[in-house]
């Protein structure tokens, strides 16, 4: 059932992430204290785990400092730049299947004709976002899990700092679908969802407060806009 598939689906993203989990290695070498309080020294040799602690993330003290958000925010920056421009390669080869390969396939099998025709070839301008536009609005409106809007979206950076993110590949495949057929005018809302969601993702995953996690956000958000833009 549908509902099995889910569970199946985030099981096996809890186990990923599990196994993913850096938090055992990070505080192997952890002190406490007569307190119960737990901390890092600070002298000593800058071993791997120290420099990961140190620019990346600290478990101990979760909240992002300057030069982290700087570190994460570059990263950001260079894999949302790579995946907007596979995303981009993607999208224009879609266009390009449906707007020029698929139609003269249909026409050279006889399906359309020419202008003067019985069937002529710009009624697939008609038939094509049509036929796409009932399929995914069937879809958008059968998922058990509402897909977030503009208006969500900007709602749950102030109120919260993070958006949810357990529709981010449906989100990316429905968006791909939409403008490979003409429904939409750019992929600006779509970039800024899922980069957000991932944004959101790491802010929740690193335990980052409601400031940081908008930072996060934002940073993703306009990452995956300018990369794929630039």
């Amino acid at each position: 059932t549908e509902n099995e598939s889910q569970n199946w689906a985030r099981r096996c993203w809890q186990r990923m992430m599990h196994a993913l989990d850096l938090t055992p290695w990070l505080m192997a070498d952890v002190s406490e204290d007569e307190f119960g309080h737990y901390f890092f020294e600070k002298d000593g040799q800058w071993t791997a785990r120290r420099i990961f602690r140190h620019f990346v993330w600290n478990p101990v003290e979760t909240e992002f400092s300057s030069l982290q958000q700087f570190v994460w925010a570059c990263g950001i920056g260079v894999f949302w730049g790579c995946f907007t421009a596979l995303w981009k390669y993607v999208i224009e080869s879609c266009v390009d299947f449906v707007w020029v390969d698929l139609p003269g396939f249909l026409k050279e099998v006889g399906l359309f004709t020419e202008l003067d025709g019985s069937f002529p070839l710009p009624l697939y301008m008609v038939l094509c976002p049509t036929i796409f536009g009932a399929i995914l609005s069937y879809i958008f409106a059968a998922l058990p899990q509402k897909i977030p809007g503009q208006n969500e979206w900007i709602t749950n950076l102030h109120k919260q700092g993070i958006q949810e993110y357990e529709t981010f590949w449906t989100l990316l495949v429905l968006a791909t679908a939409g403008m490979a057929s003409g429904l939409s005018l750019g992929p600006e809302l779509p970039l800024v969802l899922t980069a957000g969601m991932f944004g959101s993702w790491i802010a929740k995953t690193t335990q980052q407060t409601l400031l940081s996690s908008r930072i996060m956000n934002i940073t993703a958000a306009s990452a995956a806009v300018g990369g794929f833009f630039g």
